[in-house]
């Protein structure tokens, strides 16, 4: 993450936080590997999340969105697509936890969502690009802000701590050397307020 400016009062508002989840599997079988095609899910504008898809060839896909419990609350066909990006709004849902069910010719892949719609520290904000994503803190309190970089063994590969700055955005790009899947949390005051899982 590297460049971005303090923001002013006008951020400090209210925004829905997401929180993305990968289940570790030791034995993944070939539908909980369904995506080795890119998968990215990618917040919006207020409830509204993205879900980024792409494939060397066509093929249908399946979109569901799903109460943490299994139950589904609606799902959506693409019907034979290499690339595509769709919105989805959960303005209509209370907060929770929620799940993207995301079906292929390979299998089944799931990315969760949380909505919670209290005052929010910090977001993590991904691109499309796997290895670069931004840091938005609306208000830091007057705190020192540490965006903490791990690779998949939790080792710390990188931080950055921000001091003096009343908010901010950051972005920050990442070595191509680092292809394996990482993780990113931002701390404040002792505590995490925000984190993200990033896979390929």
């Amino acid at each position: 993450m590297k460049t971005f400016h303090i923001l002013t009062t006008a951020l400090l508002i209210t925004f829905a936080t997401v929180v993305f989840a990968k289940e570790e599997k030791a034995n993944p079988t070939g539908e909980e590997k369904a995506k080795a095609a890119y998968l990215n899910v990618v917040p919006g504008k207020g409830d509204t999340y993205k879900v980024l898809y792409t494939r060397k060839s066509s093929t249908p896909v399946e979109i569901s969105i799903m109460t943490n419990d299994g139950r589904t609350l609606e799902t959506d066909k693409v019907r034979s697509s290499k690339n595509f990006k769709k919105s989805y709004d959960f303005s209509k849902f209370p907060e929770g936890t929620y799940k993207f069910s995301i079906t292929d010719d390979e299998g089944t892949a799931e990315r969760e969502v949380i909505i919670d719609r209290s005052e929010v520290l910090a977001r993590i904000l991904p691109s499309s690009n796997h290895l670069s994503f931004k840091v938005l803190v609306p208000n830091t309190h007057s705190q020192s802000v540490s965006v903490k970089i791990f690779d998949n063994n939790y080792n710390l590969i990188k931080e950055d701590t921000i001091e003096g700055e009343d908010g901010f955005i950051k972005y920050y790009s990442l070595t191509k050397t680092l292809m394996n899947d990482y993780s990113t949390e931002v701390w404040m005051n002792g505590k995490v307020v925000a984190k993200n899982y990033f896979n390929k």
